[in-house]
């Protein structure tokens, strides 16, 4: 619904029926169904400001997300959700472009309700600390394994574990970056950038986790095609190693 020239009020009704069933015993370790398995029924509403003057290519202006979301419109999941999506771009000199984001998001429990682990949040991968694995920073607990994979979890395992990340109940990350062209005709750009960010609890903000890195990016006619190399810095020891990524799509 449309405020002002540039904003816009949204509404978005979601339903959700989650089931797992047939769980193997090791993945009991981290899937319980007690928490996981249920219905998700809530409401949402977006103020969006959008002035940037290209919706997939931007150079300058600006995009703004203010969001709240409400679970418990009946269903098994009760939770309020908000959060904040900042986006901003301007030419620096010639077609140097500087690009910027800030994202938060909160979970608030009601009644002591179970929350998903498909609703919490965690950081790690292409979209937004390039320095670390795929959903790598987060609370990690440490499960067993059933390492000679013969379907039970025992003494012949030798007490072989893996780390698994729960999700928190709060994130916070930033990223900055600077583009350019390296081959207009061929729509090719490269791209160096910092992201930093956490995943943990409100009261308890932990590690930010901050990497460094470079990347190329292809506007195809399939999509933007992103070859990005990240660094991280001062990780966790599980964490070590530099990481190569590849996405299809904008980052933002």
């Amino acid at each position: 619904y449309p405020i002002f020239e540039w904003t816009r009020l949204f509404a978005t009704y979601k339903l959700v029926d989650t089931e797992f069933i047939n769980i193997r015993e090791e993945a009991r370790e981290f899937i319980n169904p007690d928490t996981e398995n249920g219905l998700t029924s809530s409401i949402r509403f977006s103020l969006l400001t959008d002035k940037r003057n290209h919706r997939f290519e931007p150079t300058k202006g600006y995009f703004l997300n203010l969001a709240t979301e409400y679970a418990g419109l009946g269903g098994d999941f009760k939770y309020i959700r908000n959060e904040l999506d900042t986006r901003y771009f301007k030419r620096v000199v010639g077609d140097l472009i500087f690009r910027s984001r800030f994202y938060t998001a909160k979970i608030e429990v009601i009644d002591n309700s179970p929350i998903p682990q498909n609703e919490r949040f965690t950081l790690g991968g292409p979209r937004n600390l390039r320095g670390y694995d795929f959903d790598s920073i987060g609370p990690l607990r440490e499960i067993a394994v059933d390492a000679n994979r013969d379907g039970v979890i025992n003494a012949d395992d030798n007490g072989a574990t893996r780390l698994f990340n729960d999700g928190s109940l709060f994130t916070a990350f930033s990223t900055v970056e600077l583009e350019h062209p390296l081959a207009r005709e061929a729509g090719l750009k490269w791209v160096v950038f910092f992201d930093a960010g956490t995943a943990s609890e409100f009261d308890d903000m932990g590690k930010i986790y901050m990497n460094y890195g470079f990347g190329f990016r292809w506007f195809s006619p399939i999509g933007v095609l992103r070859f990005e190399f990240g660094f991280p810095i001062n990780p966790d020891p599980q964490q070590e190693g530099n990481k190569f990524h590849f996405d299809i799509g904008q980052l933002f």
